[in-house]
């Protein structure tokens, strides 16, 4: 969604064949294999400093979101990009730089494809929910963050504000933009329709974790109407901070059973059990309730239950 000849003009002297992109995404990888590259921001901007410091990396800007995780550069002379990229997120996930040489569900674009894809992204036409209005937010995040580690040049920083500009053009001039939703609405439809309900006033919904999702989730949730919304999250400090910058009261599970398993890198799905702060007793895994019927909607790392009213 982006005229090619104008964003060649974008790169005044600047050679298209040195932009790339090396990443990831759902469209490439189920989740359970994407999720094992997620970046921390400690973790994406000690891989930034990396990748600044390699010879031949001129410019250097990492996206990790919930749904890819993609290393945009300019190169200059650097033989075996790929490879060498590869490597150097394999230092900060849970796998091998062989292992994602080697993979299938990594991919390298370069020149134009590379541009045009940034511009596809920034857009949301990429998006696991076409039109998704979080992904400029993260855009902007990602290259905040590589301008804050001195990561950023002329290249990027124009190829980055172009981007965001027809974004949010599309936005708010499309039909996708007039479609688009986010994944946490997408969810919150597909739990009214669970619930058979013309709406979500008065009902009760816990949001696994506490992070800019879990954020989400919880202000679509208030939106909505939501009597009582607890949050999960594996550190107490973070679910009370959320709960505090809300209007409503919200209750936070911070009696965490043991983990259930490994979700990511230094990541944990827990077991939930009834406590004094708690009013609902489910398995964070199944979705199963101790004592009603509960409705799991898995959307992405974010997970939440509405259950039904008696």
């Amino acid at each position: 969604m982006c005229d090619m000849d104008s964003t060649a003009k974008i790169l005044d002297g600047s050679p298209m064949a040195h932009v790339l992109v090396v990443g990831m995404s759902h469209h490439s990888a189920p989740l359970e294999i994407l999720e094992r590259l997620a970046l921390s921001h400690t973790d994406r901007d000690q891989l930034l400093q990396d990748l600044t410091r390699s010879p031949g990396v001129a410019e250097v800007m990492v996206v990790s979101t919930c749904n890819r995780v993609e290393m945009y550069a300019v190169v200059d002379g650097l033989p075996g990009a790929f490879h060498h990229f590869c490597a150097a997120l394999a230092r900060y996930a849970r796998t091998t730089a062989d292992e994602l040489v080697n993979s299938s569900h990594m991919y390298c674009l370069r020149g134009l494809s590379a541009v045009e894809h940034l511009f596809r992204v920034t857009a949301g036409m990429d998006s696991m929910v076409i039109g998704d209005h979080q992904i400029i937010g993260q855009i902007r995040a990602a290259y905040a963050a590589s301008v804050a580690q001195q990561a950023v040049g002329r290249t990027l920083h124009q190829l980055a504000q172009h981007a965001l500009y027809t974004g949010k053009r599309v936005q708010a001039h499309t039909d996708i933009g007039r479609a688009g939703a986010s994944v946490v609405s997408s969810g919150l439809a597909r739990a009214v329709r669970a619930l058979q309900a013309a709406h979500l006033v008065g009902r009760k919904a816990v949001v696994i974790g506490a992070g800019a999702m879990g954020a989400l989730a919880v202000s679509h949730l208030e939106r909505a109407g939501a009597a009582q919304i607890l949050i999960a999250n594996r550190t107490y400090s973070r679910a009370g901070a959320l709960a505090k910058s809300t209007s409503k009261t919200i209750k936070n599970c911070d009696h965490l059973g043991r983990p259930a398993r490994r979700r990511g890198r230094g990541r944990s799905a827990y077991y939930l059990h009834r406590s004094s702060r708690s009013s609902v007793d489910f398995n964070a895994d199944t979705g199963s309730s101790g004592d009603a019927c509960s409705y799991p909607l898995a959307t992405d790392h974010l997970r939440f239950w509405v259950t039904p009213r008696r």
